[in-house]
């Protein structure tokens, strides 16, 4: 079958886009330990991570390197850690850890974020063995992986969400979040169904909160981060498309509002376009450089 004209500039694109993700050839560069398990006992490709490390982790006395984790998305049921938009993080000097966590289908929620936490205190617990700075650890996700990510700097400074299987004696705080389109208030998308007299969620968001009827309230409000946000909230970068379909850009609207109000140090970022990674360009991912550069590395941004 012959394909148009437009067909085949299309499938070019797709096929840049794709190519622009995968970090494969960053093994080249450094150094890639994959599907190291962070949970004990090893529970399987869903609880695991892949850890990036550029080539100077491997010379010998070098400084702890800062860390970046990076969550994907996927309406917390698909996605994989295998493809981030991470690569300039590794060149600029960050070691990146890019995770895998139970999805929607396989455990609702808070399952999701107990598993960031879990993957947050191993790569902490294992600092001197892989060369990270646990001081020094950065959050990044998009989407679903933004929704948790956020979540993560917001429970910052308290054990909740944490496994009770985990190690005391690490603790899962981050230092920075960045949110790329991510969900911070769950309770804008549950609606009343006045004719049936039913709260009603989007099927994606249902299946993660596992719950019906008035419960879906309750369950919404305790998987936002809206709810945990206090002036104790780590340095924030969000970025939103400005026609954003799938999760409405006044979801980051609220987010830095609230933020404001705590006096965290935060920005906004409105990127034109829609809702996915591929509209958020090498500009875009620079300026995700710059911000952990900053946060992580104490590193002026540049004028």
């Amino acid at each position: 079958m012959n394909r148009t004209h437009s067909q085949v500039r299309i499938s070019a694109v797709l096929l840049t886009v794709l190519l622009s993700l995968m970090p494969a050839s960053v093994a080249a560069r450094g150094e890639v330990l994959q599907d190291l398990a962070y949970c004990n006992p090893p529970a399987g490709a869903s609880r695991s991570l892949d850890l990036y490390l550029p080539r100077r982790a491997k010379k010998k006395n070098s400084a702890p390197l800062p860390l970046v984790i990076w969550i994907h998305g996927g309406g917390w049921r698909a996605g994989d850690k295998k493809n981030g938009p991470f690569k300039q993080l590794i060149n600029a000097g960050f070691a990146v850890a890019s995770i895998n966590y139970r999805l929607s289908q396989e455990a609702h929620f808070p399952a999701q974020i107990e598993d960031c936490k879990t993957a947050v205190i191993f790569l902490k617990k294992h600092a001197k063995r892989f060369n990270i700075d646990p001081n020094r650890v950065g959050v990044w996700g998009a989407s679903a992986g933004g929704h948790l990510a956020a979540l993560l700097g917001a429970t910052s400074g308290s054990r909740k969400f944490e496994s009770r299987s985990v190690d005391n004696s690490v603790n899962s705080d981050v230092q920075a979040v960045c949110d790329w389109f991510g969900p911070i208030d769950l309770l804008k998308l549950v609606k009343y169904d006045a004719e049936e007299g039913e709260y009603k969620v989007h099927p994606i968001v249902d299946q993660l909160l596992g719950v019906t009827g008035v419960r879906r309230v309750d369950a919404a409000r305790e998987a936002s981060p809206l709810t945990y946000l206090t002036a104790k909230m780590p340095p924030v970068l969000i970025m939103h498309g400005d026609r954003d379909r799938l999760v409405p850009i006044e979801q980051s609207k609220i987010f830095i509002a609230r933020l404001k109000e705590l006096d965290v140090d935060s920005r906004l970022k409105v990127v034109s376009g829609g809702h996915g990674i591929p509209g958020f360009g090498l500009r875009q991912r620079a300026e995700v450089v710059r911000f952990f550069e900053r946060c992580l590395m104490g590193k002026s941004p540049a004028r």
